[in-house]
């Protein structure tokens, strides 16, 4: 497809409709757009510049803190 994204999400989200893909909508992902790789931020979408493709990213969640990383699952390369 044209688009792609992986993350994770608060529980109040909406469930129905159109869904921004941003924090303030409870919503922490990355994914591709039409070929360039960005994470989902609010105002503006945050480009990410990655040595490669990733083929299997690892969501880590630290609930304690409040964070929410993301990596290349491979190689460990942090990617957000």
């Amino acid at each position: 497809g044209d688009w792609w994204a992986t993350g994770v999400a608060g529980g109040s989200v909406r469930r129905k409709g159109v869904l921004q893909l941003s924090p303030e909508e409870g919503i922490w992902a990355v994914g591709q757009w039409f070929g360039q790789y960005h994470a989902f931020t609010h105002p503006d979408w945050t480009p990410l510049n990655l040595h490669q493709p990733p083929r299997i990213i690892q969501v880590a969640l630290d609930c304690t803190s409040g964070q929410v990383a993301f990596a290349d699952a491979e190689d460990g390369t942090p990617i957000f």
